[in-house]
C-alpha cells in the first residue's frame, strides 16, 4: 500500500517549558489538523514521542503546503521540522494508528528528518517526483521568512488571508488601512502570495 508519510520533529524540544501544558496545546493542534484534513488521512495525526515527534499517513499531499503552513502557524513561536515521503506502508493487523505502521516510506521520512537536523531547512519532500528538491526549496523559502515577521505582521497577514480586503482587515483590527498596506509591503506580500500559489499548483498537478 503506497501512501504519504508525514513525520514532524519539534526543534529544541528539550527547551520547552511546562511540557504538560505544551503537550495539551499540541493535542489541540493535531485535533484541528485531523478535522481539517480528515478526507485524506489514512492514519490521523498523533504524537509519537512525547511532545517531540508527530506523525500521520495520508492518501494525498495535494494540499500539503496549506497543511504544513497551518501546523507551523499553530506552533509559533516553536518550530517543527517536517519530512514527507511517498512509498510503501506496512500496517499491522487491525492497526489504524500511525504508531502501528512501518515500512519503506517511514524509513525514508525518518532519514529525511534526521538530515534536516543538520540543515537550515525545516521541510523535505521525497515523493519520487523529479522536482522534489525544488519543491522542498520553495517550501522552505516560504516558511523560514515568516519566523522573522513581527507579531503585528503575522496578525495582519493572517487576517488578510481571511478577509482578502485591506479595508476589512483595518476595520477588524481597528487600525488604519495605511498600516495594513505598509505591513503587507514589508513582508513583500504580492511576491510571497504568488510563490504560494505556484507551489500549491505544482503539488495539485504533480502529486497524487
Amino acid at each position: 500500500m503506497k501512501r504519504y508519510v508525514l513525520l514532524g520533529d519539534l526543534v529544541d524540544s528539550r527547551r520547552v517549558p511546562e511540557r504538560a501544558k505544551f503537550g495539551a496545546a499540541l493535542n489541540r493542534i493535531l485535533t484541528q489538523l485531523n478535522a481539517g484534513w480528515g478526507d485524506v488521512l489514512h492514519a490521523p495525526f498523533a504524537r509519537l514521542k512525547g511532545v517531540d515527534e508527530i506523525g500521520a499517513v495520508m492518501s494525498s499531499f495535494k494540499s500539503g503546503y496549506r497543511l504544513v503552513r497551518t501546523l507551523e502557524e499553530a506552533l509559533y513561536p516553536r518550530r517543527m521540522r517536517v519530512a514527507v515521503s511517498y512509498g510503501d506502508v506496512d500496517v499491522e493487523p487491525g492497526g489504524k494508528a500511525v504508531a502501528a505502521m512501518d515500512g519503506p516510506a517511514f524509513h525514508l521520512a525518518s532519514a529525511e528528518l534526521t538530515g534536516l537536523k543538520s540543515s537550515a531547512y525545516l521541510f523535505s519532500l521525497r515523493s519520487g517526483h523529479p522536482s522534489d528538491a525544488l519543491a522542498s526549496a520553495l517550501f522552505n523559502q516560504l516558511l523560514l521568512p515568516t519566523y522573522r515577521w513581527t507579531p503585528r505582521q503575522r496578525k495582519i497577514v493572517r487576517t488578510y488571508r481571511e478577509l482578502s480586503r485591506q479595508q476589512a482587515v483595518a476595520k477588524k483590527l481597528r487600525i488604519s488601512q495605511q498600516a495594513v498596506s505598509q505591513a503587507l509591503r514589508s513582508v513583500d506580500w504580492s511576491a510571497f502570495k504568488e510563490s504560494e500559489t505556484r507551489l500549491e499548483t505544482f503539488l495539485a498537478e504533480a502529486l497524487t
